[in-house]
């Protein structure tokens, strides 16, 4: 990954392929500012050289909250707040 590019989490799943990418953001977010993180997120993965080109991504976003969390999810995005955390407690 290019040194000027930040992704808060990035996991990688060697044996399937698959690579999440994870931006952590400590406010309450609307869904259209949730939208633009993630769209951001997506170009800077570009960066993330690892299987480029074979690889099955996921793009997610954990906030303080999010608004529209349902709908987020039915696009496809992974999305936790922090009712999600402490469902865990973690």
């Amino acid at each position: 990954m290019a040194r000027d590019v930040e992704i808060d989490v990035v996991t990688v799943n060697r044996g399937s392929g698959k690579v999440l990418f994870l931006e952590a953001k400590w406010k309450e977010l609307s869904y259209n500012e949730a939208l633009e993180i993630i769209e951001r997120l997506k170009q800077k993965s570009s960066s993330f050289a690892w299987n480029r080109g074979r690889r099955k991504q996921y793009f997610g976003i954990l906030a303080r909250s999010l608004e529209r969390k349902a709908e987020l999810t039915e696009k496809g995005y992974l999305v936790f707040d922090l009712k999600d955390l402490i469902r865990y407690r973690i």
